[in-house]
């Protein structure tokens, strides 16, 4: 299967998850994360690659976090996983704040929050075999007893699409997707409650790719687990994400029902990471339009914040509210936080996006 051809939403127009029926608007917040901050001192000063970030992501609901490299979505993704310390904020996983546990407190809950990496071949230890890496977690956390590991492991190794005799090879006698696969069934044999996916299919060929997508929305749908997936790649976010949050520079500045964000972005930026992803059948004079919206130069340095808001220096419709003065996210109806909601002063003046331009 190509990646283009598993690039269909799953949602409906009502934001109800087409495979298994589940309105993911009404289901109950599993994660929630308030005014989170992440700061790192540097040879440049303070930086805040997180800076003032809040999202919800409820029981079995896949939220697609995107934006340009270096917007913050790593570093956001380890600050819920406590790999990075928030400097002020909430992240609490069903009540528990995250953020203000101590080790021995989280070690515990680690359990339920696992974590899918970009690189599949750096994140899996070349010395143990498959079998060893997959059953580690049940270990780690005393989720089995040692009886019951072996048909534990192979029972996982057959729900990821490997065959359990693969058990006995290291990582490095398996393809890419092998090894992908080897890590997600590591994250998944504690049963966790969430799964941060930090890009983890871009290290992947295009065909592999469309595979170990289907199998995250697959395990999805049998196991109820909710996903954090990271990525640039927005004809994936669009057939996994039941909502997206579209980020820059450390904030969160447009989020909602994927079928909407996709169908009406609000946000300059969102519009002009939608029109990046052009059909092929876009004529020159569709092109030139295109053009004359295309943001300018690039993105700037977390050391040299801009004032107001900070995609003002590269938006076409930007004004001298936009350089002094921030907008916070906020719903466009007013009343319904959980919908869709953007932080730009002139989202009502700009026209709607042409549909050709929207990402397919």
């Amino acid at each position: 299967m190509r990646l283009q051809d598993a690039a269909a939403p799953r949602t409906s127009a009502t934001g109800v998850d087409c495979a298994t029926g589940v309105d993911c608007a009404a289901a109950e917040p599993m994660l929630e994360l308030e005014h989170v901050v992440v700061s790192f001192d540097t040879h440049l000063g303070r930086i805040s690659p997180v800076d003032d970030v809040s999202l919800v992501i409820r029981k079995g609901e896949t939220l697609g976090l995107v934006g340009e490299s270096g917007c913050g979505k790593s570093t956001l993704g380890r600050a819920i996983l406590r790999l990075v310390p928030a400097a002020s904020g909430s992240v609490r996983l069903e009540g528990e704040d995250l953020a203000r546990k101590s080790l021995a407190e989280l070690r515990p809950l680690r359990k339920d929050l696992q974590v899918i990496f970009q690189d599949p071949r750096g994140s899996l230890d070349p010395t143990m075999s498959v079998s060893d890496i997959v059953a580690e977690p049940l270990k780690v956390h005393k989720l089995a007893n040692r009886a019951d590991i072996p048909a534990r492991t192979d029972a996982m190794l057959v729900s990821v699409g490997l065959d359990p005799d693969l058990g006995a090879r290291r990582p490095g006698q398996l393809s890419g997707g092998q090894q992908q696969r080897v890590g997600i069934g590591r994250a998944l044999i504690t049963e966790p409650k969430l799964v941060v996916c930090d890009e983890p299919v871009s290290a992947l060929d295009v065909s592999v790719q469309a595979q170990v997508i289907n199998l995250l929305q697959d395990l999805k749908e049998r196991t109820g687990v909710g996903y954090l997936f990271i990525s640039h790649n927005l004809a994936v976010v669009r057939h996994l994400a039941d909502r997206v949050a579209v980020m820059y520079l450390g904030r969160i500045v447009e989020q909602g029902p994927t079928h909407e964000v996709f169908a009406r972005p609000l946000h300059p930026y969102t519009r002009s990471l939608l029109a990046s992803v052009l059909r092929a059948d876009v004529d020159a004079s569709e092109r030139l339009h295109e053009m004359r919206e295309h943001v300018r130069g690039d993105v700037p340095s977390l050391s040299a914040v801009p004032s107001g808001c900070r995609f003002h220096p590269r938006c076409p419709f930007a004004t001298d509210e936009c350089r002094t003065t921030v907008q916070e996210l906020a719903p466009i109806d007013g009343d319904h936080a959980d919908d869709h909601q953007v932080a730009c002063h002139r989202w009502r003046e700009i026209e709607p996006m042409p549909e050709v331009y929207r990402a397919r």
